[in-house]
């Protein structure tokens, strides 16, 4: 079967690029080798969410994946003894979520099958694109499925990237994060529902308490060496399961798209946790690349018009969230790029 779109990877751009492309019509083909389903209560790290994430939730249809991924609830962050909440409206504070990503990434791909996106639990070792006819995702068990267009959402190992010569742009020295989970009473410096930001001069920690006793950490360096420990606050609590370490060195991809190829989420660019948006990116990145696909395959005369706004889009927002990260560093006096 020959399928409109093929998307690589099942995070949040993933599914919230199918869930976009099946809602204009467009035959939908999933590939990831994500397992599934989760176990609510594995001992994951949580991850953040900005509370713009429930507007975008909200125009896919997915809006129960924060209940039933929610480990807690935060309406602001405090840092150096001073907390900034997120706003109020008439209906109270507005809150952001620390969430079992796992479950949230599986709450939004029932969301994308239900609305009738194929899934091809597989592996992606190549592509073929050939302009004017059809594109080729392989996969390392084989099989072949043939497409009008490729939008990858897989991540900084962007497959699509790689094979059609992208070039990646970087706006930071090597940035890495360790992640890990800690439980008992964490004694927390203040009262009210905030996460904690730690400033220091190469980098900062991230306390992210959760109803259930337990408290995910993050820690950021760019400088000396990397020890893989918990942060102070944090040293004499029990640490369980393992500590995560990624690269989060901020990076986009130049162009973000071509004739037949599509990139989308941290396939297409990378900032670190601190910006407190990677998954509200994802999805309206997401959205956006599935509009751009629906318009190049609908109007193919008017396809360079297209891929050229989506790619000014992303580069625009992409750069705006730089500027104001590195003004955020500088008014903590982190010093990554010194």
């Amino acid at each position: 079967m020959e399928y409109d779109v093929v998307i690589i990877g099942a995070g949040p751009a993933g599914c919230a690029t199918a869930i976009h492309c099946r809602s204009q019509g467009l035959r939908t083909l999933i590939v990831s080798s994500k397992k599934t389903p989760v176990e609510k209560e594995a001992v994951l790290p949580s991850e953040s969410i900005h509370p713009g994430v429930a507007t975008l939730l909200q125009q896919l249809d997915a809006s129960h994946c924060i209940g039933i991924a929610s480990r807690g609830t935060y309406q602001g962050i405090e840092s150096n003894g001073q907390r900034n909440a997120f706003g109020e409206d008439e209906n109270g504070p507005w809150e952001g979520h620390h969430i079992n990503r796992a479950m949230f990434d599986a709450g939004l791909l029932e969301v994308a099958k239900k609305k009738g996106t194929v899934w091809a639990e597989e592996t992606v070792v190549d592509i073929i694109t050939n302009v004017g006819q059809v594109a080729t995702v392989i996969t390392k068990q084989g099989q072949h499925f043939s497409c009008k267009y490729i939008i990858d959402a897989g991540g900084m190992q962007s497959i699509a990237s790689k094979k059609a010569g992208f070039k990646k742009v970087f706006y930071s020295p090597p940035l890495f994060t360790w992640t890990g989970v800690a439980i008992g009473n964490l004694n927390r410096r203040s009262a009210g529902n905030f996460t904690q930001f730690i400033p220091h001069k190469n980098g900062w920690t991230w306390l992210a308490p959760e109803s259930n006793g337990r408290c995910t950490w993050t820690r950021l360096e760019t400088k000396g060496d990397q020890l893989f420990t918990p942060p102070e606050a944090l040293k004499n609590h029990e640490q369980i399961g393992n500590i995560k370490k990624t690269n989060r060195r901020w990076q986009v991809s130049r162009p973000a798209c071509k004739e037949q190829i599509i990139l989308c989420g941290d396939a297409a660019g990378v900032i670190d946790p601190a910006a407190g948006q990677g998954i509200l990116n994802a999805l309206l990145s997401g959205i956006m690349a599935a509009t751009a696909a629906y318009s190049c395959i609908s109007k193919p005369d008017f396809e360079a018009f297209y891929l050229a706004k989506y790619d000014d889009w992303f580069f625009s927002r992409y750069s705006e969230n730089v500027e104001k990260l590195k003004q955020f560093y500088n008014q903590h006096s982190i010093k990554i790029f010194e």
